[in-house]
């Protein structure tokens, strides 16, 4: 959250300032801005005498210390903020007084429709004696009988550089969505994949589901426990980001759009009425050890903290802070500068946004977070809907239900089988049974977790058909038996990182040992159709030869895997389910074939040679290994 005042401490706090007295100097008003943005003094009169903004003065310093906030640090960018602002204002008003010869109601008026008035009023008291002046030349000038200078194209440039460097941050408007090489971002999008409609989630809302049915003609189906049913697909915001459909609202600030992200911000200004915000994101400043640059959910602005502060109010931010520059120290991106780690362009927050809001999606599930990046500050977040579960349509889902897979399941009394691995309770486990029952004569592979719940990868063969089989209430095990880690959904951090030549790509957060469960692959259950485009499809054959997840359009962060002829994971078809009465339906997971090191890319091996067979290939592979078969089809 952000910062805010402990109980016991006697803190005055501001809501509004406003720079009445005169004699307040630049450096003073810096600091007055300070307290504004903070809030952490308050002014009933909203008019300071010098006396009362001493005593405010001496209070935040005071409080600064207690907290190790560093108040130099803040009043530094704020000075350059505050220079900036007065000298935008100051050319403003000389150029309605002076040039253009307005008298004072036409004056105000145009000053009021001016774009940047509401970010540099403030200063307007500062600047009484500069603008007596500017009245004053205004009287010469008529008496002179010189006529009003109409606005030149280099008055127009100077405007727009004033705009520029008063407001840098602000993102383009709706009519003006452009990135750095003044191409069009598209922010159009197919509404039958992609519905517009954003909504907030209600509170407690259950999570208990493995896949979502999309019952477009209201169709009677029967009602799985672990299966929601929708009309169409839902686009809702997690209910931890509230502050950004508020946001979405009323907020002044207005992003591209993108799949379920909300598209509008607050600016700094409009926390002294909505109130404090949760820290989104957290950037290391290298230029100023000790000190970190926060972005606030649903907020434009930027903000300096010391990390001090953040220790109290924000350890978790602080540490994920942390691990990203162990990230970016792995790629070695030192050389490529700071505004790598932070740039100040909308597209770059636009990144973070999609990261915030898909983390939290995550973090609902009990996932591990997703961050989106790309070396080229031109480069989009990759278009598509984040869904930790598998969709369907209503006749998948019911051709699912008969499959004999859901029929109860029953052991045959003459069955022999070996004792399940993994399991917490290896006696009552049914998971082997199930094997032999169901896919034996279909696949030779039964693979099995240790007692940490890493997958025995030691046998694997890679060329044919594998499967999973995790415990259900039949095994008499809990919810944390070790032979469950699909079902916990328990995955590692990552970093959807778009990688040059190669495009987008999947990247450890954290390092990963082998046989650990890195995420699954979810995406659209369907009957495959010969003119689709096949590249995000993946066959579940084992359990359905029929059917495959087809990640194009919406899926979980593991569709960025890239391709390698010597991968570190694997795909494993895993049957599970939590309850013998829930619906059993396939699903894909991803598996550590090796050791997986911070900032490593997460690669999977989309065709073996066999599969390659009559097929033409004509997209060169650029995973490097030594045994790469050279080109893929295309």
């Amino acid at each position: 959250m952000a910062p805010q005042n402990r109980s016991g401490k006697s803190t005055l706090k501001v809501s509004r300032c406003r720079f009445e007295h005169r004699q307040l100097t630049l450096r003073d008003e810096v600091a007055l801005i300070f307290i504004k943005q903070r809030k952490h003094l308050f002014m009933k009169n909203e008019q300071p005498k010098r006396d009362q903004y001493e005593e405010m003065k001496m209070e935040i310093e005071k409080s600064a210390e207690e907290y190790g906030y560093n108040s130099k640090f803040e009043a530094d960018y704020l000075m350059e903020l505050a220079e900036n602002s007065k000298a935008a204002l100051k050319n403003m008003m000389n150029r309605l007084i002076v040039k253009k010869r307005m008298n004072k109601k036409k004056m105000e008026e145009e000053l009021r429709k001016w774009s940047n008035y509401d970010g540099t009023k403030f200063f307007r008291k500062c600047l009484e004696e500069d603008e007596m002046r500017m009245w004053e030349e205004q009287e010469q000038i008529d008496e002179m009988e010189v006529p009003p200078e109409g606005e030149s194209a280099d008055e127009e440039e100077n405007m727009e550089e004033e705009k520029e460097e008063v407001d840098e941050n602000m993102p383009p408007s709706e009519e003006d969505k452009e990135d750095l090489n003044g191409e069009e971002i598209d922010s159009k999008t197919d509404e039958k994949t992609f519905p517009e409609e954003i909504a907030l989630e209600e509170e407690g809302e259950p999570i208990n589901y493995v896949a979502i049915v999309i019952n477009q003609t209201n169709e009677q189906v029967p009602q799985a426990n672990n299966v929601k049913i929708v009309p169409k697909l839902p686009q809702k915001v997690p209910f931890a980001c509230a502050q950004s459909i508020f946001a979405l609202q009323q907020g002044t600030v207005i992003f591209p759009n993108y799949p379920g992200v909300p598209n509008k911000k607050f600016e700094a200004k409009d926390l002294m009425n909505f109130g404090t915000m949760p820290i989104q994101t957290v950037f290391e400043d290298r230029e100023k050890p000790g000190h970190w640059t926060v972005l606030f959910e649903a907020v434009n602005d930027r903000f300096g903290i010391s990390e001090e502060l953040l220790k109290q109010f924000a350890p978790e931010a602080l540490n994920k802070a942390k691990t990203m520059v162990k990230f970016f120290e792995s790629l070695e991106a030192g050389a490529l500068g700071n505004d790598f780690r932070f740039g100040s362009t909308p597209l770059f927050r636009h990144f973070q946004d999609v990261s915030f809001i898909h983390s939290k999606i995550h973090e609902k599930f009990g996932m591990g977070s997703v961050t989106y990046m790309a070396c080229d500050p031109s480069q989009a977040p990759p278009l598509y809907q984040n869904t930790p579960v598998n969709l369907m349509k209503a006749d998948v889902y019911k051709a699912c239900m008969t499959r004999r897979e859901n029929k109860p399941f029953v052991m045959k009394g003459d069955l022999l089988v070996a004792i399940p691995k993994g399991c917490e309770n290896p006696d009552g486990c049914m998971c082997n049974e199930k094997f032999e029952a169901h896919y034996k004569k279909r696949c030779n592979q039964n693979l099995e977790p240790n007692s940490e719940g890493l997958l025995d990868l030691s046998g694997l063969d890679v060329t044919i058909m594998r499967i999973l089989i995790e415990c259900s209430d039949d095994c008499g095990c809990s919810f944390n038996c070790p032979r469950r880690q699909v079902q916990r959904r328990k995955t590692p951090p990552t970093v959807v990182f778009h990688d040059g030549d190669i495009g987008y790509t999947l990247r450890a957060l954290e390092k990963i040992v082998p046989g650990q469960f890195i995420g699954e692959y979810t995406g659209l259950l369907k009957v495959p159709k010969v003119k689709d485009d096949h590249s995000y499809e993946a066959s579940v054959r084992v359990m359905n030869p029929n059917l495959v997840i087809c990640a194009r359009e919406a899926g979980s962060v593991v569709r960025f895997m890239s391709h390698s002829c010597d991968p570190s994971a694997v795909f494993i078809v895993t049957h599970s389910r939590e309850k013998e009465t829930d619906l059993l339906i396939p699903r894909l997971a991803v598996f550590a074939l090796k050791e997986i090191n911070i900032g490593d890319p997460i690669t999977i091996k989309y065709y073996n040679k066999k599969d390659l067979k009559g097929v033409k290939r004509s997209i060169k592979c650029l995973c490097g290994s030594s045994n790469c078969i050279g080109y893929l089809p295309g």
